[in-house]
């Protein structure tokens, strides 16, 4: 594993990926939480899901915790599903208070790169009455197993990781072999073939990944534009 970069391989796109050309999630069989035998995909349909994948390995669940941050309370979404329902109702709130000029500045993200999320400069025209829908977003926990070693290590580890989880998140919780289910050309596909670094697919409504990351989140701008991201996908425009 490459402390050098901490686990950043790829770079991340720098806007959402156009849905028409986006990648679907792979059907994946998972595993929950209380070990039934589930399809991944029905917990991702209808909402908008932060997928990490990582594996049991204390370095990589440090890389991956970066990008959890709520700049609002500084609490990790990982470790505080208060924080992270927080997180999921300013936008609801907003609604009742914002115009749509203004909700539409302050929730699509412009195409610069790390954007705070507010585009002053926007040129949608105001329109009065105007209606939005909200969709739900939450964060799917994946323990990713990569190699026959990670399959061993898992099998040793894995009720200590599971005691980590908070009741709240028990449910989004999956393991899932990738050696086992995907071909390697699959995995190189979606920057899932490193065994080692965490990856975070953002997934919409209709299992499309709209962007993804790897390693750690070098700062705050960074995590926070994802989480930018997930909200431009949350706020759908009702015709």
């Amino acid at each position: 594993m490459s402390q050098e970069f901490k686990g950043k391989f790829f770079i991340s796109p720098s806007d959402l990926l156009n849905k028409k050309q986006s990648k679907y999630m792979p059907h994946l069989k998972a595993t929950s939480f209380d070990g039934q035998s589930v399809d991944l995909e029905d917990s991702l349909k209808g909402k908008i899901s932060v997928v990490l994948f990582q594996p049991n390995v204390d370095v990589s669940k440090k890389w991956g915790e970066t990008w959890f941050k709520n700049i609002q309370d500084d609490k990790n979404f990982l470790i505080n599903p208060e924080s992270f329902q927080d997180f999921n109702n300013i936008l609801k709130d907003d609604l009742d208070t914002l115009s749509y000029k203004d909700i539409i500045g302050k929730y699509r993200t412009s195409n610069s790169r790390f954007s705070s999320g507010i585009n002053s400069g926007s040129s949608v025209p105001f329109k009065k009455n105007k209606n939005f829908k909200v969709l739900k977003s939450q964060i799917i926990q994946v323990n990713s197993i990569n190699s026959t070693a990670q399959r061993f290590m898992n099998y040793v580890m894995e009720g200590k990781l599971k005691k980590r989880i908070p009741e709240e998140y028990k449910e989004n919780f999956f393991t899932v072999d990738l050696e086992k289910q995907l071909p390697f050309y699959l995995k190189y596909n979606l920057n899932l073939f490193n065994p080692f670094p965490p990856v975070i697919l953002l997934v919409d409504e209709n299992l499309k990944i709209r962007w993804t990351c790897s390693g750690v989140a070098q700062n705050e701008n960074e995590a926070k534009f994802l989480w930018n991201l997930v909200n431009d996908l949350r706020l759908k425009e009702l015709s």
